[in-house]
């Protein structure tokens, strides 16, 4: 199974040979207890669901939002999390 993460992420992985990112051991723990081979590669974010969609990824894992068109192409798991971003100014 080849597995994709946003690059972002790819700096966290490995750390004395464990993973340091939640994203990369949840999905590294799940995929080995499903019995696939784990590949992972790094990938620019906005390239992993066209990765997934074309077949050179079998998964894909980024904070990605759940869009229509989005659902179009690729399947989403169900919501492990929920966030609101903001944008701050300085208090004057």
């Amino acid at each position: 199974m080849k597995y994709i993460i946003k690059e972002q992420e790819c700096g966290y992985l490995l750390k004395n040979g464990r993973f340091q990112s939640f994203l990369a051991a949840g999905s590294c723990h799940y995929i080995k207890a499903m019995g696939y081979e784990l590949k992972i590669d790094d990938m620019a974010f906005d390239s992993i669901i066209s990765a997934v969609s074309s077949g050179k990824a079998d998964v894909g894992v980024a904070g990605l939002t759940v869009t229509e068109d989005r659902k179009k192409n690729v399947l989403f798991s169900d919501a492990y999390t929920t966030s609101k971003q903001v944008i701050i100014v300085r208090n004057k």
